[in-house]
């Protein structure tokens, strides 16, 4: 699971943060570790990583879970048949991206998508999105 730090888009805006800031990614993870007991769930915040051990961590990955951004970039790196299952926000459902980078390279891609303007910090239904990951991971992305 990928989540952001929260920083100043440029040094020069000081009315805006970060956007697209997951605010309860950490319970997030705690609802997949609690679904998942044997699996190992990693969190993974890019920035405190060398772009060698941020790709090394996503390849190794079955699952990659994130927050539409620049972020998901790193699903070029991912194993042919992983998923990555992006949370997008009202403001990115027209935008194709990820969906065909993961076309590319033969990577199984999801959405779940959250009516809420991606100009504010992401809140998540942690059980709803978990329970959207699970029945992706048991009965097959095309389901």
């Amino acid at each position: 699971v990928i989540l952001r730090k929260q920083y100043l888009r440029r040094p020069d805006d000081h009315s805006k943060l970060f956007r697209r800031l997951l605010t309860n990614g950490h319970e997030l993870v705690e609802e997949i570790k609690s679904t998942y007991p044997a699996v190992n769930v990693t969190t993974f915040y890019a920035e405190d990583h060398s772009l060698c051990e941020q790709i090394r961590i996503v390849r190794n990955a079955d699952v990659y879970v994130g927050v539409h951004g620049a972020g998901l970039i790193h699903g070029w790196w991912l194993q042919e048949n992983a998923l990555l299952f992006e949370i997008r926000t009202s403001d990115e459902f027209d935008n194709p991206g990820f969906k065909m980078i993961t076309t590319f390279v033969g990577v199984n891609y999801k959405a779940y998508y959250l009516y809420q303007k991606g100009t504010s910090p992401v809140t998540l239904e942690t059980k709803e999105v978990v329970g959207k990951l699970r029945h992706i991971i048991q009965n097959g992305v095309d389901s």
